[in-house]
């Protein structure tokens, strides 16, 4: 991290210079974000919130979901959101491009042109409140026909039977 980074954390955080002492992950990352919204001048426009229990109230609160990650496993968070109905934007990366089928149920963006094709996701689903719904509504179809408790549960014992055999 340059300088200018470490001169912001002991000037305005009250922390130490070096990251790597006494200073959680979750923390570096809420100062990282935090100086990063004060650079670009939406820090007005921008919430960061603690861990939180209430996340059904959050989501509903909501009109897209966003998920623009590196890398993925099985996204929980993305498959919560898709459950209640959100338009979901997310990075073509392992595990969201199981879930997501692009301009089907959300958008699918890829990691080389994040930005950008970021960008054109958020505003056209900002301005067209009836693609935000037909994604949402497949949305909760996809969460309900593939990755349900049951139908997971009955994958996966459909994978123990035949390992079984």
């Amino acid at each position: 991290m340059g300088a200018g980074f470490e001169n912001f954390l002991t000037k305005y955080s009250g922390t130490r210079s070096n990251l790597s002492d006494g200073m959680s992950l979750y923390k570096k990352y809420c100062l990282i974000f935090s100086f990063t919204t004060i650079i670009l001048s939406i820090e007005e426009n921008i919430i960061f919130l603690p861990f939180r229990e209430d996340v059904p109230d959050i989501l509903s609160a909501a009109d897209i979901f966003i998920l623009p990650s590196l890398w993925e496993g099985l996204p929980i968070g993305l498959l919560e959101a898709m459950s209640m109905g959100k338009a979901v934007i997310a990075t073509n990366v392992d595990g969201t491009s199981e879930i997501v089928r692009h301009q089907h149920n959300g958008y699918l963006v890829t990691v080389d042109n994040l930005q950008t094709e970021l960008a054109e996701a958020i505003l056209l689903l900002v301005q067209d409140t009836d693609l935000r719904q037909q994604f949402g509504g497949h949305a909760i179809e996809t969460v309900k026909n593939h990755f349900s408790a049951a139908n997971m549960t009955r994958q996966i014992e459909n994978i123990y039977t035949s390992l079984y055999r």
